[in-house]
């Protein structure tokens, strides 16, 4: 079985994320992105609410 490391694809991911944010932020100011912030927290808070 081979070993496969996702560690750094999701570093990519977060750091791509913050990138486009900022520059929705700096260009046309909406928040679009909140949608997909609200998907994150959900998960979060779901990972790790207290059993």
């Amino acid at each position: 079985m081979a070993r496969i490391s996702v560690g750094s694809a999701f570093a990519w991911v977060a750091l791509g994320a913050l990138a486009e944010v900022v520059s929705v932020l700096a260009g046309p100011g909406n928040v679009a992105f909140t949608d997909r912030a609200a998907v994150g927290r959900s998960a979060a808070t779901t990972v790790f609410s207290a059993s």
